[in-house]
């Protein structure tokens, strides 16, 4: 009995949500549910269906209609929408998507991405600490948990007040540790700079010089036997190499852009133009990047410290270069909806709302489409060009009413749906394959009533 009680219970809590049908002030758009900031509502031909957005993003109603409505919360205001969906957590992530600090106040230069539950580990550029108020790497000192000294390993030196001047605010002083590096103390706060490569700081002009022009890295280091190597075949690593010093072998990485060439005086072709393979290749050190042509918009590589992270948009949606975003396919310059989509809008079905004079710009009317391959999907046909939607779990596109419905309600879809139910949600779900027991609480259902 209690099988059949956990059963029952659980398909009226898979299914009174989707037969609930929510007020729309609009016949099409997305609206806000009141009090919860990461739900909103669709409405289509007036319509409405609550829906919620992954966990960790929030719903933002001040964005564009043809844009993805769920966003990262700094982008979204929530107002009086305090209320949050249970956080799906997983072992690294505390949502299933986001942005978080690594580390303590202390270490504050590393943070995570999670997407999918799934965490990304990012560096900042040296110097820099994560603010997650910005989700952007910024001066420690303007980070609110990180402590400064402690993440630099550097105190800005107390001077005394002079009467006269007041407090010097600004101040320079050379790295203890490496002459190539300088701090900077605003306020009694440290910022670590670099001079950058064959220079270091001159502490008698106060700037950066060549670095024979300073005494204290002017003297050269012993030499050493340095052997480089390539890096092993498997490694796919070809702008790397294992750098040899009596001994005592380093990995080490080329400059960005660039890569390794083992030199051997030996070669007969050293010194000529050679092509490489490599495993991946990066355009910069930091940014997002589209992959794939016309008809293959939805991936991107996102890329920090010089390693590449692919990452796919929700699926139907085009990488957008120019903003950033996973948008629709159509909004996307170099993106084929057609192509992308594998699906051609028709032309329009009927002409209407003729002007005056008889005209009427049919390129602003939308269409639905069933999807040609499941009954999950289906397509938007706005201004001529296709958007795919998809109408959820265990709900199927009507043809008829042109409208996502219960898919017992939609010829042809029940036998697919039936064994998507016994796998997913009985096996699963409840942790048992479908017996007699659980079999007997479906037909309770009136929801089954006559598919068992």
């Amino acid at each position: 009995m209690r099988k059949i009680a956990v059963s029952f219970g659980l398909c009226l809590a898979l299914f009174g949500s989707l037969g609930s049908s929510q007020n729309c002030p609009e016949k099409h758009g997305r609206f806000p549910v009141s009090g919860q900031c990461d739900a909103y509502i669709e409405c289509t031909d007036g319509v409405g269906v609550e829906m919620l957005c992954p966990d960790g993003l929030l719903f933002n109603d001040k964005n564009s209609p043809l844009a993805y409505p769920c966003q990262y919360p700094i982008d979204v205001e929530c107002g009086p929408r305090t209320k949050l969906q249970t956080a799906v957590s997983t072992a690294k992530c505390p949502h299933q998507f986001g942005y978080y600090p690594l580390g303590d106040s202390s270490q504050c230069g590393k943070f995570k991405n999670c997407a999918g539950g799934v965490a990304f580990e990012f560096e900042c550029p040296e110097g820099l600490a994560w603010n997650k108020e910005t989700y952007r790497c910024d001066w420690p000192d303007q980070v609110a948990d990180c402590n400064p000294e402690a993440f630099l390993g550097f105190t800005c030196p107390k001077i005394q007040k002079s009467p006269e001047l007041g407090d010097e605010e600004i101040r320079t002083y050379p790295s203890p540790h490496d002459c190539q590096y300088y701090y900077i103390c605003i306020k009694d706060k440290p910022r670590l700079y670099n001079c950058g490569a064959d220079r270091a700081f001159n502490v008698e002009t106060n700037a950066c010089d060549g670095v024979e022009n300073v005494t204290s890295c002017a003297t050269a280091p012993p030499k050493s036997k340095i052997q480089q190597v390539e890096l092993p075949a498997e490694s796919h690593q070809c702008d790397g190499y294992i750098e040899c010093t009596n001994g005592v072998a380093v990995e080490k990485l080329c400059s960005d852009g660039l890569i390794f060439r083992n030199y051997n005086p030996a070669d007969p072709n050293e010194g000529k133009t050679t092509t490489s393979k490599c495993y991946r290749t990066l355009p910069r050190q930091f940014g997002l990047y589209r992959l794939g042509d016309a008809n293959h918009c939805g991936q991107y590589m996102n890329c920090a410290n010089g390693e590449g992270v692919v990452d796919t948009c929700p699926e139907g949606l085009a990488f957008n270069i120019d903003t950033y975003r996973c948008d629709w396919p159509d909004e996307v310059a170099d993106c084929s909806p057609e192509g992308f989509l594998e699906f051609t809008c028709p032309p329009p079905e009927a002409l209407r709302n003729v002007d005056e004079n008889g005209q009427e710009d049919t390129s602003k009317y939308i269409y639905h489409y069933k999807h040609p391959k499941t009954c999950t999907k289906y397509f938007v046909c706005e201004t001529g060009h296709p958007r795919l939607h998809n109408c959820g779990k265990f709900s199927a596109f009507n043809e008829e009413t042109k409208l996502c419905d219960f898919y017992n309600h939609v010829k042809g879809c029940e036998a697919d749906f039936k064994d998507i139910y016994y796998t997913q949600t009985v096996y699963q779900q409840i942790g048992a394959a479908p017996t007699e027991v659980t079999l007997e609480a479906l037909k309770l259902n009136p929801f089954f009533k006559g598919k068992f």
